[in-house]
């Protein structure tokens, strides 16, 4: 493979509704797309630092990324020689992904078999994300979830004062009894004590999990020894070694595993393989991402694979990416299709 030109432009990421959250309103925001031309076509990958994880800004991001890309023009590189120069860089995590998306987007299928793994499921069960902060809105989507045939919604919360989160908790036990399976993502917005205090009445309901309802990790299992309410590490679920540490100590029984923040798809099947290996359940998500970023989402979990709902269903586009073509979609389910990555 002879790379011809890298160019990583900034576009703007549209989604289909806003997303309110502890961590701040997600209605439109900026991400990089990496492509990588050779003889053969381009390939393309997406950038989206995301807040609450990292702390790497997209400025940054690129300007590293730009620089690396420098030296790529005219390398005559086997493609997994290109993902390991590109994997051992010194890059962030989220601008490897992207590269290395762009890169599988350019090999056969029997590479991506061979590499990883092959497609074991050809369907995803997905969750529906309802915002927090806006009651009305919040109905009129559980509703509209209800009528598209998905069974898991994750519920945002941290935002709204308890009684009004408890109000909508309620609310979908009368309405949709048994109905729903329910997750809530505190996105890491609870003091110790308020995590204790809010999770004895969360657990009130029938709740599946609750995503980092504090900042730190290590103080899961007391939280959990209180309120007997699974836990799953998500924003601190942010590399192969953290993850690896939650796992082995027991910390969080459920990972939330986000491939574009791991970096490198050899880092999240890892991460998979550790996680099922000390027994923790894996919940592969985008980060909010375009359709393009949410296809390595969709990679992981047809080929880890993971059977329960995953979150890649909010999908955005690209203002300027020419080539937008969303997932098909059956039911609660995501169809696994071409384009694989």
């Amino acid at each position: 493979m002879i790379v011809q030109s890298v160019t990583i432009t900034s576009n703007k990421l549209i989604p289909e509704y806003s997303v309110r959250s502890a961590l701040g309103t997600v209605t439109s925001r900026m991400v990089g797309l990496v492509e990588i031309r050779t003889v053969k076509g381009s390939g393309f990958g997406e950038i989206s630092p995301v807040s609450g994880f990292l702390g790497d800004t997209l400025e940054s991001v690129l300007v590293q990324a730009r620089q690396f890309c420098m030296q790529l023009p005219g390398r005559n590189m086997e493609p997994d020689e290109l993902l390991d120069y590109i994997r051992n860089s010194n890059l962030a995590p989220i601008a490897i992904s992207g590269l290395e998306q762009a890169v599988l987007q350019l090999v056969p299928l029997s590479f991506l078999d061979s590499y990883f793994a092959p497609i074991q499921l050809e369907e995803i069960e997905t969750n529906a994300i309802i915002g927090a902060g806006d009651w009305e809105q919040a109905l009129s989507q559980i509703k509209n979830v209800f009528t598209s045939g998905i069974k898991t919604i994750k519920l945002k919360i941290g935002v709204l004062p308890l009684h009004e989160e408890l109000l909508l908790l309620n609310y979908i036990a009368d309405s949709y009894p048994g109905m729903f399976s329910v997750r809530l993502d505190a996105n890491a917005s609870f003091t110790f004590s308020e995590a204790i205090s809010r999770l004895g009445e969360y657990s009130k309901f029938r709740i599946e999990y609750i995503e980092q309802p504090v900042k730190d990790v290590n103080q899961f299992p007391e939280i959990y020894n209180r309120t007997g309410v699974t836990l799953a590490a998500d924003e601190s679920a942010c590399s192969l070694t953290e993850i690896e540490r939650i796992c082995k100590n027991k910390l969080a029984s459920v990972i939330i595993l986000k491939p574009s923040i791991i970096g490198s798809l050899t880092d999240s099947f890892s991460a998979f393989s550790i996680a099922r290996e000390h027994g923790s359940t894996v919940i592969v998500t985008n980060t909010l991402e375009s359709e393009l970023g949410n296809r390595k989402a969709l990679f992981c979990a047809s080929r880890m694979p993971v059977y329960r709902a995953c979150g890649v269903a909010f999908f955005a586009r690209m203002e300027n990416f020419p080539f937008y073509l969303p997932p098909s979609k059956r039911n609660s389910k995501i169809v696994i299709a071409p384009p694989f990555i």
